[in-house]
């Protein structure tokens, strides 16, 4: 049909052409201008049309070639048969947290999903590959047939894929970029990812590392989101690529945001987190902040006068005991209790993401509270600071007398 119409449209242009040519001499410019302009729109319609035609039997052939089965050239163990879930996906917001991620797991292909293969509604398959990994790796895994997930999530494992083994050591080391999944992986790369999930610690392409992780950001909306935090927290410690790194912190953030969690749980150098995210982390695991904690962020809080903080020579020991002492006098404890509702008080103003773009774009991104922005517990900090700040000058003035006298 669209051939069709490119056609007549190229007759049409010939026809605006022709006209053009014959009653030049009797319409004005502005009328021989209009028939022009006319004549380019049809060609470039035509031209549309014709490539159009063109995608369209491309892709019917496709879709005719992966309605074949394709033979996978690893070996696969046949799994029982099951009946899976026939609810369909829907936003993370419409749904209950049980079923976050069902699909429709018919016989037809769903809309918009042209690449995705048919599979029976009865059956599935999984690699041997996938039965040999680490128990807290493989249940981990969204493998398809086996978990109802959105069949766009980037880490789901197709067991119909073909596999290739013959991978020689250039292929371990290529970069194979971000925003992968592991139906865009080739066959030798689907080889070394599988591979490389019996052992997730040893390094490789980060694009590997992301296609896993996830996976494991879908996993914190469900009930494995523990097991899912403490794997991304181990991922962090031998994974050191600063976006990998950007975004896993993220995650972290997020799911504190979700369900605060047992320290435990994850490890993270606070050090080198920037004071919002050093405050929000700290304060939601421990409900407190210690010295060490009010001494590292003094200025976030509005606290310039650091001399002491970062003086040398026993300096900043003086302060921090002298600061010890202001908390314990007013709190029985060396450290600052701060609330949830001190947090809620606070301006939202750190952006948090998850990396998985399959996921809804409301549970995607986050703002995050900055404490340092609660006026009242700011300024609160801020006296505390400067209470200990004139003991530590007292205190220095008293050793000086006694040097001086000793001399």
């Amino acid at each position: 049909m669209k051939r069709f119409f490119g056609v007549l449209l190229c007759i049409v242009a010939v026809a605006l052409i022709i006209l053009c040519d014959t009653v030049a001499e009797h319409i004005s410019t502005v009328a021989q201008l209009i028939i022009v302009l006319c004549t380019i729109a049809c060609v470039t319609g035509a031209v549309f049309l014709f490539r159009s035609a063109a995608k369209q039997r491309k892709s019917h052939a496709q879709k005719t070639r992966q309605a074949t089965p394709s033979q996978s050239s690893a070996s696969f163990d046949s799994a029982s048969k099951h009946t899976s879930s026939s609810k369909t996906y829907d936003s993370i917001l419409d749904v209950p947290v049980g079923d976050l991620f069902s699909i429709n797991m018919s016989t037809e292909i769903l809309h918009g999903n042209d690449n995705e293969r048919e599979e029976p509604a009865n059956s599935h398959l999984v690699y041997h590959q996938l039965n040999k990994l680490p128990s807290e790796i493989r249940e981990l895994l969204w493998v398809k047939g086996e978990q109802e997930c959105s069949l766009q999530e980037p880490s789901l494992i197709n067991p119909l894929l073909p596999v290739d083994n013959n991978v020689q050591h250039l292929n371990w080391i290529e970069d194979i970029g971000y925003y992968l999944s592991y139906k865009g992986l080739s066959p030798k790369q689907r080889y070394i990812y599988l591979k490389w999930l019996e052992n997730v610690t040893k390094p490789i392409p980060i694009g590997y590392v992301f296609i896993f992780y996830y996976g494991l950001e879908r996993h914190i909306f469900t009930n494995k989101n523990i097991m899912a935090l403490k794997m991304i927290s181990e991922l962090r410690l031998f994974h050191k690529n600063p976006s990998f790194q950007a975004y896993s912190l993220d995650a972290l953030l997020i799911s504190f945001k979700h369900s605060p969690l047992p320290s435990d749980v994850i490890n993270i150098d606070y050090a080198d987190l920037p004071s919002p995210l050093y405050l929000l982390l700290k304060g939601t695991v421990a409900n407190e902040f210690d010295v060490y904690d009010l001494m590292h962020t003094a200025r976030s809080w509005g606290f310039a006068n650091t001399r002491y903080i970062k003086g040398e020579n026993g300096l900043s020991d003086i302060y921090a005991m002298e600061l010890t002492t202001v908390l314990i006098n007013l709190y029985h404890a060396p450290a600052i209790p701060v609330t949830e509702q001190d947090f809620m008080d606070s301006k939202n103003d750190h952006l948090c993401r998850l990396a998985n773009y399959s996921l809804h774009i409301d549970s995607r991104f986050l703002s995050i509270s900055n404490i340092t922005t609660n006026m009242q517990y700011a300024a609160h900090v801020v006296s505390l600071l400067t209470e200990a700040h004139e003991r530590t000058k007292v205190k220095l003035r008293k050793i000086r007398s006694v040097q001086k006298m000793s001399q």
